[in-house]
């Protein structure tokens, strides 16, 4: 089963997922469809990934207390390119 459900997104977020759809050949409705269900089935860091967390020097001294907003950059990066 499926449901429509209507979101307001940004211009910079609209405009780079428009962009990937038409290169994907697909609608950005359902991009962004598929997007969402990827980030529900994989909503934060892997319990295998967490163990290793902190034991590499990255030079951001605050990734562990803003890793949630690091990830929500790198991927609003990834949705304009």
């Amino acid at each position: 089963m499926t449901r429509a459900l209507t979101i307001e997104i940004p211009d910079e977020v609209y405009q780079p997922l428009v962009v990937r759809a038409r290169e994907a050949g697909r609608s950005p409705e359902s991009l962004a469809g598929d997007l969402v269900a990827q980030g529900m089935r994989h909503p934060g860091m892997s319990p295998e990934l967490r163990r290793w967390a902190g034991s590499v020097n990255s030079g951001v001294p605050d990734a562990a207390q803003r890793h949630d907003d690091y990830l929500g950059q790198a991927q609003s990066e990834q949705l304009r390119q």
